[in-house]
């Protein structure tokens, strides 16, 4: 099981205030990307933000159980912006999900219907809704929200193993036709994420710390999906140089990795 995610805050620049508690991996804690207009409105007016890690070196599940913990019993002076965390890895009750939904390629979340459950649902309604931030498909039934994509697979295949996760082979999360899904491990989820994160290719991260030193770092899984990186600091190389020994060492790292078949794209 890989025990590389963690648990972190975003505090405001201007009054140090947090505004934000998310659970991640890599470099989701220090990027904007996919983050809510109410996040980059807050940023803006702060001035950015700087971050802090609660709990490291966690599962996927522990991260997402701590995260809702903190938003269940969060300090009165936070004023999130967040007010949900991230979905519990359900288990997929498989008789009782066939009941209500079946597959339909046609239908964009992979899902509709097979019979009423709600109020806002009928029969052959597409199901489910669109995370417009994150681009994933999820569905509620009986008040749980399960992960469309998940669904689809068990529908056709039956129960995942909980070691086990879902890969959209195409990179699109709103794809959920059943050809463009895989099971895979998480170790071989973690490295086709590092390959196909950055549409440069570049697999490197520019943060500014709360020290206010500057720092390219290089990431990269090893056979293990054992996460490493490698800081080069902006004051001690230049910050285009910095830049550069990032990417040059990180595809030195790659290529020693690839002569042992971890098959990355250098």
């Amino acid at each position: 099981m890989n025990n590389d995610y963690y648990v972190y805050l975003h505090r405001r620049k201007d009054t140090n205030g947090v505004f934000y508690i998310g659970q991640g991996r890599l470099k989701r804690a220090f990027t904007s990307h996919k983050r809510t207009e109410s996040w980059k409105e807050i940023c803006n007016k702060a001035g950015g933000y700087t971050v802090e890690f609660i709990r490291t070196d966690l599962s996927r599940q522990q991260s997402i159980n701590i995260e809702n913990e903190y938003l269940k019993n969060q300090d009165p002076n936070w004023e999130l912006v967040n007010k949900v965390g991230a979905r519990d890895i359900m288990e997929i009750d498989f008789e009782h999900i066939k009941e209500f939904l079946a597959y339909d390629e046609n239908s964009p979340s992979g899902l509709i219907w097979k019979k009423k459950s709600g109020s806002h649902t009928k029969k052959d309604m597409i199901a489910g809704s669109k995370d417009k931030v994150r681009g994933y498909w999820s569905v509620r039934l009986d008040n749980v929200l399960y992960a469309a994509h998940r669904v689809v697979w068990v529908l056709h295949n039956g129960k995942i193993d909980e070691s086990l996760v879902v890969n959209h082979i195409d990179n699109n999360r709103g794809n959920n036709k059943i050809e463009n899904l895989e099971l895979v491990t998480q170790a071989v989820n973690s490295r086709r994420s590092v390959l196909n994160r950055d549409p440069l290719g570049a697999g490197i991260l520019y943060t500014k710390m709360s020290t206010g030193y500057e720092y390219w770092i290089a990431y990269w899984h090893d056979l293990n999906s054992k996460r490493a990186s490698k800081s080069f600091c902006c004051k001690k190389h230049g910050n285009e140089e910095a830049k550069r020994l990032a990417t040059e060492y990180r595809k030195e790292r790659l290529i020693e990795l690839n002569k042992k078949g971890a098959g990355y794209n250098v």
